[in-house]
């Protein structure tokens, strides 16, 4: 793998993942998460996580929410804002992944 194909993995996985949370199809909803955490992984292990800040500005909330949540570390204030823009979402499932996201993030919870 290298870092084009992650990123447009964890891009995929992160649409599909929503999909699949939106359809109520966990089984969609759980291989998507597979497939976006093992990008992630693959980023953090090869010193790429950084790359996922210019997703923070995509277009579709469910990326930019799964970006948020993996660089609240790298950029705190942007992360944060996204995150706390999404909690306003038309769609209950991304604003309460984004209340959650930034309360866990609050709490000290988080792990990186």
């Amino acid at each position: 793998m290298n870092v084009k194909t992650a990123i447009s993995k964890f891009i995929e996985a992160s649409i599909k993942h929503r999909e699949g949370i939106d359809q109520g199809d966990s089984r969609t909803a759980n291989a998507s998460y597979k497939k976006l955490y093992n990008s992630y992984v693959w980023l953090k292990e090869n010193n790429h996580v950084s790359e996922l800040v210019i997703l923070l500005d995509h277009e579709n909330e469910g990326v930019r929410c799964w970006a948020a949540r993996y660089t609240l570390i790298l950029n705190k204030e942007k992360a944060e804002k996204v995150l706390e823009e999404l909690r306003s979402s038309l769609s209950h499932n991304v604003s309460f992944s984004a209340e959650m996201t930034l309360k866990e993030w609050e709490d000290g919870n988080l792990k990186f």
